[in-house]
This record gives structure tokens, C-alpha cells and sequence, in this order.
């Protein structure tokens, strides 16, 4: 999503070929109506100061800025600064669009009881008439893992929970290692409630009502993450523990944890893949992210011959809990000084800094 602009939609077999003449419109004969534009403008603005209220969206936020650094686009959020929407001018999108929107960067993904034939055929006035231009698109270099961990903080005063993000710059989407690497992580956090980090932090502590782990990967980078929101009083424990389960996670996984992940990923994909929105999912990794036409098919055999050693080894690489990002969402007063005690020193504050950012 931060990587791409898209024009989705669902419409009846029958009205395919209306629907893809509005798709041309949109993008060649946009009405650039001023009235549109201050709506979008104000809905933007609204959703951007929501965001300012949501825990989650703060960690988030806060955990992009320490990870890409301030300069790179990927740090910034996708909604923009209301001072940057609100000098937003109808010019502006006019130029976007002249030096933007090309076919030749174009992926069209349509999942359809029509034969190609007949898709190719409602394609063809926009095929003809998009005018090829030459699009440079811009590089951002991958972010460096970091090589120690520390916590960054940002302050909610008074906050009943904290939000937890921890992680760090991992495996893109097409990497040999993503999918087993995300077979590895079941039992730590990809499980639900068959993870370690559930049965423990929530069934086990009463910490959280809901925590997760797992590898988000696109064309050109990726990241490990657990996330969870946390009762204020516990945000050390909380912490302290998701921490220590990380630590701990090769070393003690067993055969028992390889044959219940085997069974329930295997299980999960049955029917994993049955929905047009898990279909399109398909089509944008083989023809975005340049993963192979069969590639189901070899991950499928990947969860059965992976090994008991094979995981530990993965766990060991890539669960990282030394060298990652802490990022906690909530009272300063009350959690600051006592998050000292997982070792990291001191919080890092972080509200000037996104404050700035997002200007």
C-alpha cells in the first residue's frame, strides 16, 4: 500500500467492459473538480488527526521514523501532514499525474469467470489510448538492521494501556527465506492462539488481550514484528517476557511444535486461496513481486520438509530479540523510568521527533 497508487473494484462479470471504461476515465480524463478535491482534502486531515488519538497508529508511526530514518520516504506516513494536504493545490495533482501514472509501469490484476480473451478485449481503448511516457522511478536504499536494542517511548499521559511494536528491517517477500522463516514463527506468534506469546502473555499473564509476530514483506523491503496492547501497570512484564520468549524460542522448540505447525499451516492453506481477494493476493506476488507462477505449490512443500534443526537455525538468524526495535506507546510518568529495566537504557522520547517528522 505505501509503495504503489491503485484503482480496485468489485463489479458483476457482465459489467466488466463498462466498468474498465470508467478505469479509463479516472486515469486519462480525470474532471479535476474542485469541489472533490476540498472533500478529499478534509477527509484526509480528519483521518490524519485521528491517527494523532490512536496508540496503535502512533507505534506504528513512531516505529516507521526509527527504522527507515527521517530522510527516507518509507518513514513518513501516507496520508501526509495536515499542513502539507491542506497546501495541496489542484495543480499539484495535475502534475502528479503527468509524471506519474504510465502504462509501462502498469500491473493490471483481474480475477474473472471471463476467459483472457474477453478481459483482453475491455482493455484494449485503454491500451491504445495511454500514452506511453518515460517514468523514472525513484530508489531508497534498505534500511540497516540495528545492531543493539533500544526503546523508544512516546508519551500518552495518563494512558490505561501501553502499545507494544517491537521488530526490525528483515526478509523481503521474495527472499528464499521469507516463507520458511514465516513457518518458523507460527509457534512464536503467528499461531494465535496456538503461539507461545498468547498462551503466555495473554492466557498465562492476563497481560493482553491479543499479541502477534510475524514477517511483512514487499518488492524491495520487509520487516519482523510483534505488536501488542498491554495494560499500563504490566508494560515492563509485558515486555520483559514477550523479550524472553523471543530469546528462548529456538532453542526450545521441539518435534511436538514442528508436527502441530505442519498440521495447522497445511490445514489453514486448504482453502486459504478460495476468495477473488486471496486470488488477486496471488496474481500481485507472481507479477509484482516476482515470485514464481508456482510458487503455492513450493510452499506448500516447505512447511513438509522443513526440519526440526532447519527451524532452530532459522529462529537463531532471524528472531533477533538483542538487536531490534522496542517501541512503546503510553505514560512516560508511570512506565518510563521502569522500562530502564529491560536492559536497553534509557528511552529514547520520541513526540518532538514525530511531531517534526510530520511536519
Amino acid at each position: 500500500g505505501d509503495e504503489r497508487f491503485s484503482i480496485s473494484g468489485r463489479t458483476l462479470d457482465r459489467n466488466l467492459a463498462p466498468t474498465l471504461a470508467l478505469v479509463e476515465e479516472m486515469l486519462l480524463h480525470p474532471r479535476w473538480d474542485p469541489a472533490e478535491l476540498a472533500l478529499a482534502k478534509a477527509a484526509a486531515i480528519s483521518d490524519i488527526q485521528d491517527q494523532k488519538s490512536q496508540p496503535s497508529a502512533l507505534a506504528e508511526r513512531v516505529f516507521d521514523l526509527v527504522e527507515y530514518g527521517p530522510d527516507h520516504i518509507l518513514s513518513r506516513s501516507p496520508l501526509g501532514g495536515e499542513a502539507s494536504v491542506t497546501a495541496l493545490t489542484m495543480d499539484d495533482l495535475k502534475a502528479f499525474q503527468a509524471r506519474n501514472l504510465a502504462p509501462g509501469l502498469a500491473h493490471f490484476r483481474i480475477v474473472s469467470p471471463s476467459d483472457q480473451a474477453k478481459v483482453t478485449q475491455a482493455l484494449n481503448s485503454l491500451s491504445r489510448n495511454w500514452a506511453a511516457r518515460d517514468v523514472k522511478v525513484p530508489t531508497w536504499p534498505a534500511p540497516a538492521p540495528p545492531t543493539a536494542s533500544k526503546v523508544y517511548l512516546y508519551d500518552v499521559p495518563g494512558a490505561k494501556q501501553s502499545v507494544l511494536v517491537f521488530g526490525y528491517p528483515a526478509l523481503r517477500r521474495a527472499d528464499p527465506d521469507f516463507y520458511p522463516a514465516t513457518v518458523m514463527n507460527y509457534r512464536l506468534g503467528g499461531g494465535g492462539f496456538a503461539s507461545r506469546l498468547t498462551q503466555q502473555l495473554r492466557e498465562g499473564q492476563g497481560y493482553t488481550y491479543g499479541v502477534r509476530s510475524g514477517f511483512a514483506g514487499g518488492a524491495r523491503f520487509g520487516e519482523f514484528t510483534l505488536s501488542s496492547p498491554v495494560r499500563s501497570n504490566v508494560t515492563l512484564e509485558a515486555s520483559q517476557l514477550a523479550r524472553d520468549i523471543m530469546a528462548q524460542y529456538g532453542a526450545t522448540f521441539t518435534a511436538e511444535d514442528l508436527d502441530v505447525t505442519r498440521a495447522a499451516m497445511s490445514r489453514s492453506r486448504a482453502r486459504a486461496f478460495e476468495t477473488a481477494g486471496a486470488k488477486l493476493g496471488v496474481l500481485a506476488n507472481v507479477g509484482e513481486i516476482g515470485l514464481p507462477a508456482d510458487y503455492l505449490s513450493r510452499e506448500a512443500a516447505v512447511i513438509d520438509a522443513l526440519t526440526l534443526d532447519q527451524v532452530q537455525a532459522l529462529a537463531a538468524r532471524y528472531i533477533r530479540p538483542n538487536a531490534m526495535i522496542y517501541v512503546v506507546v503510553g505514560d512516560a510518568a508511570t512506565q518510563g523510568p521502569r522500562l530502564e529495566a529491560l536492559g536497553y537504557g534509557a528511552p529514547v522520547r520520541m513526540n518532538e521527533t514525530l511531531a517534526a517528522a510530520d511536519r
